[in-house]
């Protein structure tokens, strides 16, 4: 066992799977969490787009830019990880439930970058100035994570129900 692995067994009580440390594919079981963070950053990116174009008018190269721009900031993605919330991991960041948590986060090595796939992925299916439609119309994640092609939250909808 190495002592990076003996580090993350102290810190969960679930184990860490080969799949949450080796793969650079972001884990299936945190495909949701990772929809809410992304539609969280790009609603905070629209709400700077409108604070910035009040009084001129905003071109669709602005909102692609934006857009490209979020999913390329490494530095952002680093604020993601996991992080054991009642006994199981949860995918930690801004915008998801678990960041509120006080409690052992474990970031970096291949989260910033299952994050920014994960980000490029899930604008991949829709033209940025649809992204920013559906902001508008307060939509996003329901489109996004619970609707669309994908439904990233479709497990959770039926659980909760």
């Amino acid at each position: 066992m190495s002592q990076e692995d003996k580090i993350r067994s102290l810190l969960f009580k679930d184990p860490i799977t080969e799949e949450e440390t080796a793969s650079l594919h972001m884990p299936d079981n945190y495909l949701c969490e990772a929809c809410l963070g992304v539609t969280h950053c790009l609603e905070k990116v629209f709400q700077r787009i409108d604070e910035r174009h009040t009084k001129r008018k905003l071109t669709e190269s602005s909102i692609v830019e934006a857009v490209e721009n979020l999913c390329r900031n490494e530095e952002l993605w680093h604020e993601y990880g996991l992080k054991e919330v009642d006994g199981k991991k949860k995918l930690s960041g801004p915008g998801l439930d678990a960041d509120s948590v006080i409690g052992m986060h474990m970031s970096g090595k291949h989260w910033p970058f299952r994050m920014m796939d994960f980000c490029w992925k899930l604008i991949g299916d829709t033209e940025d100035v649809e992204l920013y439609k559906i902001f508008k119309e307060g939509k996003l994640n329901k489109t996004l994570c619970y609707g669309g092609k994908r439904s990233y939250c479709k497990e959770q909808i039926k659980t909760e129900l």
